[in-house]
Protein backbone atom coordinates (compact mmCIF):
# COMPACT_ATOMS: atom_id res chain seq x y z
CA UNK A 1 0.00 0.00 0.00
CA UNK A 2 1.27 3.48 -0.88
CA UNK A 3 2.19 6.03 1.73
CA UNK A 4 -0.22 8.87 1.10
CA UNK A 5 0.22 12.62 0.91
CA UNK A 6 -2.99 14.43 1.83
CA UNK A 7 -3.21 18.06 0.73
CA UNK A 8 -5.88 20.16 2.44
CA UNK A 9 -6.61 23.54 0.86
CA UNK A 10 -7.50 25.80 3.75
CA UNK A 11 -8.01 28.90 1.59
CA UNK A 12 -8.56 29.85 -2.03
CA UNK A 13 -7.22 33.34 -1.36
CA UNK A 14 -3.72 34.05 -2.62
CA UNK A 15 -1.20 36.84 -3.09
CA UNK A 16 -0.41 35.62 -6.63
CA UNK A 17 -2.48 34.96 -9.75
CA UNK A 18 -0.54 32.16 -11.44
CA UNK A 19 -1.77 31.12 -14.88
CA UNK A 20 -0.96 27.46 -14.31
CA UNK A 21 -1.93 27.27 -10.65
CA UNK A 22 -2.49 23.56 -10.11
CA UNK A 23 -5.63 24.09 -8.03
CA UNK A 24 -7.04 26.88 -10.21
CA UNK A 25 -7.04 29.61 -7.57
CA UNK A 26 -7.25 32.56 -10.04
CA UNK A 27 -10.36 31.04 -11.56
CA UNK A 28 -12.41 30.98 -8.37
CA UNK A 29 -15.10 33.64 -8.59
CA UNK A 30 -14.36 34.72 -5.02
CA UNK A 31 -11.54 33.51 -2.81
CA UNK A 32 -12.46 32.36 0.67
CA UNK A 33 -10.90 31.03 3.86
CA UNK A 34 -12.40 27.74 5.03
CA UNK A 35 -13.26 28.28 8.73
CA UNK A 36 -10.92 26.48 11.12
CA UNK A 37 -13.77 24.45 12.62
CA UNK A 38 -14.70 23.09 9.19
CA UNK A 39 -11.10 22.32 8.23
CA UNK A 40 -10.61 20.49 11.51
CA UNK A 41 -13.78 18.44 11.00
CA UNK A 42 -12.55 17.49 7.53
CA UNK A 43 -9.07 16.57 8.81
CA UNK A 44 -10.60 14.47 11.60
CA UNK A 45 -12.82 12.64 9.12
CA UNK A 46 -9.92 12.07 6.69
CA UNK A 47 -7.70 10.67 9.42
CA UNK A 48 -10.49 8.39 10.65
CA UNK A 49 -11.27 7.28 7.08
CA UNK A 50 -7.65 6.44 6.25
CA UNK A 51 -7.21 4.68 9.58
CA UNK A 52 -10.31 2.56 8.91
CA UNK A 53 -8.96 1.71 5.45
CA UNK A 54 -5.53 0.91 6.95
CA UNK A 55 -3.81 3.36 4.61
CA UNK A 56 -0.76 5.06 6.15
CA UNK A 57 -0.40 8.84 5.85
CA UNK A 58 3.07 10.18 5.14
CA UNK A 59 2.40 13.92 4.82
CA UNK A 60 -0.54 16.06 5.86
CA UNK A 61 -0.14 19.28 3.88
CA UNK A 62 -1.88 22.61 4.51
CA UNK A 63 -1.93 24.81 1.44
CA UNK A 64 -3.97 27.23 -0.59
CA UNK A 65 -3.99 29.67 -2.17
CA UNK A 66 -1.56 31.10 0.32
CA UNK A 67 -2.09 29.36 3.69
CA UNK A 68 -0.24 32.07 5.64
CA UNK A 69 -3.16 34.39 4.80
CA UNK A 70 -5.54 32.24 6.84
CA UNK A 71 -6.35 34.10 10.08
CA UNK A 72 -6.83 30.87 12.06
CA UNK A 73 -3.77 28.97 10.84
CA UNK A 74 -2.00 28.92 14.20
CA UNK A 75 -5.10 27.68 16.02
CA UNK A 76 -5.63 25.04 13.33
CA UNK A 77 -2.12 23.66 13.85
CA UNK A 78 -2.73 23.49 17.59
CA UNK A 79 -5.98 21.63 16.94
CA UNK A 80 -4.29 19.13 14.60
CA UNK A 81 -1.46 18.48 17.08
CA UNK A 82 -3.34 15.82 19.12
CA UNK A 83 -3.61 13.66 15.97
CA UNK A 84 0.12 13.73 15.21
CA UNK A 85 0.52 9.97 15.72
CA UNK A 86 -1.69 9.25 12.68
CA UNK A 87 0.53 11.01 10.12
CA UNK A 88 4.30 11.17 9.69
CA UNK A 89 4.74 14.91 9.07
CA UNK A 90 2.68 18.09 8.91
CA UNK A 91 3.71 20.57 6.21
CA UNK A 92 2.76 24.09 5.15
CA UNK A 93 3.38 25.21 1.56
CA UNK A 94 3.96 28.95 1.08
CA UNK A 95 4.80 31.05 -1.97
CA UNK A 96 7.39 33.34 -0.42
CA UNK A 97 5.33 36.53 -0.54
CA UNK A 98 4.40 37.11 3.12
CA UNK A 99 6.10 36.44 6.44
CA UNK A 100 4.79 33.90 8.96
CA UNK A 101 3.37 35.59 12.06
CA UNK A 102 5.22 35.69 15.36
CA UNK A 103 2.39 33.64 16.88
CA UNK A 104 2.79 30.93 14.23
CA UNK A 105 6.58 30.82 14.61
CA UNK A 106 6.34 30.52 18.39
CA UNK A 107 3.76 27.75 18.10
CA UNK A 108 5.83 25.76 15.61
CA UNK A 109 8.90 26.19 17.78
CA UNK A 110 7.06 24.94 20.85
CA UNK A 111 5.75 21.85 19.04
CA UNK A 112 8.80 20.91 16.97
CA UNK A 113 10.10 18.27 19.39
CA UNK A 114 6.71 16.53 19.60
CA UNK A 115 5.32 16.80 16.05
CA UNK A 116 7.27 16.42 12.81
CA UNK A 117 6.83 19.61 10.80
CA UNK A 118 8.31 21.19 7.72
CA UNK A 119 7.59 24.43 5.87
CA UNK A 120 8.04 24.26 2.10
CA UNK A 121 8.94 27.65 0.67
CA UNK A 122 8.53 28.16 -3.06
CA UNK A 123 11.10 30.39 -4.75
CA UNK A 124 9.49 32.09 -7.74
CA UNK A 125 12.28 34.63 -8.12
CA UNK A 126 10.90 38.18 -8.35
CA UNK A 127 7.44 36.90 -7.42
CA UNK A 128 8.72 35.64 -4.02
CA UNK A 129 10.13 38.84 -2.48
CA UNK A 130 9.97 37.59 1.14
CA UNK A 131 11.73 34.29 0.46
CA UNK A 132 15.07 35.10 2.08
CA UNK A 133 13.44 36.69 5.14
CA UNK A 134 11.12 33.71 5.62
CA UNK A 135 14.10 31.35 5.59
CA UNK A 136 15.98 33.56 8.04
CA UNK A 137 13.04 33.51 10.48
CA UNK A 138 12.61 29.75 10.20
CA UNK A 139 16.31 29.24 10.94
CA UNK A 140 16.09 31.67 13.86
CA UNK A 141 13.25 29.67 15.41
CA UNK A 142 14.82 26.31 14.59
CA UNK A 143 11.97 25.25 12.31
CA UNK A 144 12.67 22.70 9.59
CA UNK A 145 12.12 23.98 6.05
CA UNK A 146 13.09 23.41 2.45
CA UNK A 147 13.11 25.70 -0.57
CA UNK A 148 11.70 24.52 -3.90
CA UNK A 149 13.31 26.57 -6.67
CA UNK A 150 11.02 27.50 -9.56
CA UNK A 151 13.20 30.05 -11.32
CA UNK A 152 16.36 29.91 -13.38
CA UNK A 153 17.75 26.85 -15.13
CA UNK A 154 17.36 24.26 -12.35
CA UNK A 155 13.66 24.33 -11.51
CA UNK A 156 11.99 21.85 -9.18
CA UNK A 157 10.19 19.22 -11.31
CA UNK A 158 11.72 21.06 -14.32
CA UNK A 159 8.98 23.70 -14.04
CA UNK A 160 5.21 23.57 -14.03
CA UNK A 161 2.82 21.58 -16.19
CA UNK A 162 -0.44 23.05 -17.44
CA UNK A 163 -2.71 20.07 -16.64
CA UNK A 164 -4.51 21.13 -19.81
CA UNK A 165 -4.87 20.60 -23.54
CA UNK A 166 -1.93 22.84 -24.47
CA UNK A 167 0.54 20.55 -22.70
CA UNK A 168 -1.10 17.30 -23.67
CA UNK A 169 0.88 14.36 -25.00
CA UNK A 170 0.04 12.63 -28.26
CA UNK A 171 -1.09 9.37 -26.72
CA UNK A 172 -4.12 7.98 -24.92
CA UNK A 173 -5.60 9.13 -21.63
CA UNK A 174 -4.89 5.65 -20.26
CA UNK A 175 -1.18 6.00 -21.02
CA UNK A 176 -0.99 9.43 -19.40
CA UNK A 177 -2.93 8.14 -16.40
CA UNK A 178 -0.45 5.32 -15.81
CA UNK A 179 2.53 7.69 -16.08
CA UNK A 180 1.03 10.44 -13.92
CA UNK A 181 2.70 11.12 -10.58
CA UNK A 182 -0.71 11.32 -8.90
CA UNK A 183 -1.41 7.72 -9.91
CA UNK A 184 1.88 6.53 -8.39
CA UNK A 185 2.07 8.72 -5.27
CA UNK A 186 -1.28 8.05 -3.63
CA UNK A 187 -1.98 11.77 -3.27
CA UNK A 188 -5.39 13.04 -2.15
CA UNK A 189 -6.52 16.65 -2.60
CA UNK A 190 -9.16 18.15 -0.29
CA UNK A 191 -11.11 21.39 -0.52
CA UNK A 192 -14.33 22.50 1.15
CA UNK A 193 -15.39 19.04 2.29
CA UNK A 194 -14.58 17.18 -0.95
CA UNK A 195 -11.66 14.80 -1.52
CA UNK A 196 -10.26 14.33 -5.04
CA UNK A 197 -7.65 11.91 -6.44
CA UNK A 198 -5.67 14.72 -8.13
CA UNK A 199 -5.33 18.51 -8.39
CA UNK A 200 -6.80 18.59 -11.89
CA UNK A 201 -10.05 17.07 -10.67
CA UNK A 202 -10.17 19.49 -7.73
CA UNK A 203 -9.45 22.56 -9.86
CA UNK A 204 -12.06 21.81 -12.51
CA UNK A 205 -14.82 20.73 -10.12
CA UNK A 206 -14.44 23.50 -7.53
CA UNK A 207 -14.35 26.26 -10.18
CA UNK A 208 -17.45 24.77 -11.87
CA UNK A 209 -15.67 24.21 -15.17
CA UNK A 210 -16.54 20.51 -15.07
CA UNK A 211 -18.93 18.71 -12.75
CA UNK A 212 -17.37 15.35 -12.00
CA UNK A 213 -19.43 12.20 -11.51
CA UNK A 214 -19.87 11.34 -7.85
CA UNK A 215 -17.74 8.23 -8.29
CA UNK A 216 -14.67 10.42 -8.90
CA UNK A 217 -14.62 12.33 -5.62
CA UNK A 218 -15.48 11.73 -1.99
CA UNK A 219 -17.93 13.87 -0.06
CA UNK A 220 -16.61 13.76 3.48
CA UNK A 221 -20.17 14.25 4.78
CA UNK A 222 -21.23 10.84 3.49
CA UNK A 223 -21.16 7.66 5.57
CA UNK A 224 -17.64 6.55 6.38
CA UNK A 225 -18.38 2.98 5.29
CA UNK A 226 -19.32 4.24 1.81
CA UNK A 227 -16.33 6.57 1.61
CA UNK A 228 -13.97 3.82 2.74
CA UNK A 229 -14.91 1.74 -0.29
CA UNK A 230 -14.51 4.74 -2.59
CA UNK A 231 -11.11 5.50 -1.09
CA UNK A 232 -9.89 1.94 -1.53
CA UNK A 233 -11.03 2.04 -5.16
CA UNK A 234 -8.69 5.02 -5.77
CA UNK A 235 -5.73 2.84 -4.82
CA UNK A 236 -6.77 0.05 -7.17
CA UNK A 237 -7.90 2.29 -10.04
CA UNK A 238 -6.67 0.94 -13.39
CA UNK A 239 -8.64 3.10 -15.81
CA UNK A 240 -8.31 6.87 -16.30
CA UNK A 241 -10.73 9.29 -14.68
CA UNK A 242 -12.94 11.48 -16.85
CA UNK A 243 -10.64 14.49 -16.32
CA UNK A 244 -7.65 12.57 -17.73
CA UNK A 245 -9.01 13.00 -21.27
CA UNK A 246 -8.10 16.70 -21.32
CA UNK A 247 -5.08 16.62 -19.01
CA UNK A 248 -1.36 16.48 -19.81
CA UNK A 249 -0.71 14.59 -16.58
CA UNK A 250 2.14 15.20 -14.16
CA UNK A 251 4.72 13.01 -15.84
CA UNK A 252 8.24 13.31 -17.20
CA UNK A 253 7.12 13.74 -20.81
CA UNK A 254 4.55 16.49 -20.20
CA UNK A 255 5.47 19.92 -21.53
CA UNK A 256 6.93 22.28 -18.90
CA UNK A 257 6.18 25.99 -18.47
CA UNK A 258 7.84 28.78 -16.48
CA UNK A 259 6.34 28.79 -13.00
CA UNK A 260 4.25 31.61 -11.52
CA UNK A 261 3.44 33.45 -14.75
CA UNK A 262 0.98 36.07 -13.58
CA UNK A 263 -2.44 36.65 -15.08
CA UNK A 264 -3.92 40.10 -15.60
CA UNK A 265 -7.40 40.87 -14.32
CA UNK A 266 -8.74 40.59 -17.88
CA UNK A 267 -7.12 37.19 -18.40
CA UNK A 268 -8.71 35.82 -15.23
CA UNK A 269 -12.26 36.44 -16.50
Amino acid sequence: MLDTNISVLITSKCTLNCEYCSVGVPYHTAGKHIPMSEVLEQVQEILALYTAAEIPIKHLDLLGGEPLLHPELTELIKAIYPYRAIFHELRILTNGTILPSEELLQTLKSLKNEMAFQMIVADYGKFSPKNAEICRLLEQYGILYRVDCYNGDNQYWDGWVSYGQDGILQDTAAQRFRECAFYHSGTAEVFDGLLFPCVRALALHTTNRIMLPETEYINLQEKRSVNRLKLLSYFTQEQPYSVCAGCSGLCARARRYPAAKQLTREERT
